[in-house]
């Protein structure tokens, strides 16, 4: 009896490490799971950084008394959390990985403080809201490289500065730029990319009787009941479960940099823990989204400046409105810019809602493309500001329109139903941007 059952054990053991080799071996042969796993390699990566700052969370924002908030200086982000990994199954460069901190003008920059650059190098600011953001923390290298690579001055450093926060749209980055000014901050060249922030956010903000000149009420409304410690019940329910889920996404991420090296390099492995995180991260994701809907909510309370106009709360109402603030917004940008002898480009942010903008891949359609009630403001408000651009030519702004910077890509780039980019899409969308700055403005 006991031989029999030593021998079903030894058999069932054997069994076992045999399915596990065949389901390593398929894995790797067949290419399986690829979005966990790189999700695995990300968080690893970001693991075994040294200095690793905190993750990005609520408790990462404060309240700005011009810009509506920013991020608290010294806090980070793992740029994680999405189901289309940023950088595939490559390792994020050594570029993205020292932009990940806040500097102390609450802007994710390896720069720590602006108005000490160098006199002598070719300074770039960037504008806008994330996506903006991510064309610096992601993008930037391939930017700076192409400015280098079209240069006279080969030689002369360039210097790419973020100006961009997560929900800003206009007048944030012409409060940016003027807060920039009155710093002392120096420019040779302004770049404006924007446009998805303004349309949504505005729209969002109008229907809730919210005027679009004021900062996104979704993400102001959230950081200010937190600074006051008046969020609902509710809202601190979900917020503690978002930290909750970031917590246990952290704590499997650090069993995995402390498992056996031979373990790490299994693909099984890879995909079980990169499943796992996955799910914690995106369903933090989801309650921080849910916290800032019941801000938002028509009729909530909030202790913030409003201003009257007929198309609030009106459906479709607001869009030569929010139109308005946006040209407006660029063109005192541009004249600001040339008072302080920097180059101004505004450029129109891609969007894969814009009918004939890209052939979206099985994933994108999958995971980053939603045919909802925002889906259709977006391509409202992009026809508006499509029409105002023409009109910020006429007024000597150098306007762009990248809304088909992507049109002959059928490969993944947009890595969410929002606006986000991967690796890729950043870099095509910084190297089509560097190619704006005509012989004049380079270095």
């Amino acid at each position: 009896m006991i031989k029999k059952i030593a021998a079903a054990l030894v058999w069932g053991a054997v069994s076992l490490v045999f399915g596990v080799l065949l389901t390593e071996g398929a894995i790797r042969t067949l290419d399986l799971f690829s979005e966990s796993r790189a999700v695995f390699q990300q968080e690893l990566d970001e693991a075994e950084a040294p200095e690793s700052p905190p993750e990005e969370s609520s408790r990462s924002w404060q309240i700005h008394p011009y810009l509506g908030w920013s991020v608290r200086p010294g806090h980070g982000t793992l740029y994680i959390g999405k189901r289309i990994p940023i950088f595939g199954d490559r390792r994020s460069g050594a570029w993205t990985r020292a932009h990940r901190q806040a500097n102390r003008f609450g802007y994710f920059s390896n720069v720590d403080d602006y108005r000490l650059v160098p006199e002598d190098h070719y300074v770039v600011g960037i504008f806008g809201g994330s996506v903006a953001s991510n064309l610096v923390t992601i993008g930037g290298a391939t930017l700076r490289d192409r400015i280098v690579d079209q240069s006279s001055e080969p030689d002369r450093e360039v210097a790419v500065l973020n100006f961009a926060s997560g929900g800003y749209k206009q007048p944030q980055q012409l409060s940016a730029l003027m807060q920039a000014s009155l710093l002392g901050v120096r420019f040779d060249v302004i770049i404006n990319l924007d446009g998805y922030n303004e349309v949504v956010f505005g729209a969002a903000n109008a229907k809730r009787r919210h005027h679009p000149i004021f900062p996104s009420i979704k993400h102001y409304g959230l950081r200010l009941d937190l600074a006051r410690d008046s969020i609902a019940p509710l809202q601190r329910e979900k917020l503690g479960a978002m930290h909750r889920e970031r917590r246990l996404a952290g704590e499997t991420r650090s069993r995995a940099a402390a498992a056996p090296a031979l373990l790490r390099q299994s693909q099984l492995y890879r995909v079980v823990v990169g499943v796992k995180m996955r799910r914690h991260l995106r369903r933090a994701t989801e309650l921080e989204s849910q916290a800032q809907e019941m801000t938002a909510l028509e009729g909530s309370e909030t202790p913030i400046a409003e201003l009257p106009d007929p198309c609030l709360g009106k459906r479709d109402g607001c869009w030569q409105l929010i139109a308005d603030i946006w040209e407006r917004g660029s063109l005192t940008m541009d004249r600001l810019a040339r008072g302080m002898g920097a180059q101004y480009l505004h450029v129109l942010q891609p969007s894969q809602y814009i009918e004939g903008s890209k052939p979206l891949s099985q994933v994108e359609l999958r995971y980053a493309y939603k045919d909802d009630q925002v889906a259709r403001n977006l391509r409202s408000g992009y026809a508006h500001l499509r029409q105002r651009g023409q009109q910020l030519r006429n007024h000597g702004v150098e306007f762009h329109d990248l809304t088909m910077v992507f049109a002959d890509y059928d490969k993944t780039l947009y890595r969410d139903s929002c606006c986000h980019l991967n690796a890729r899409g950043n870099e095509i969308l910084a190297a089509a941007v560097a190619e704006l700055l005509d012989g004049a403005t380079r270095p």
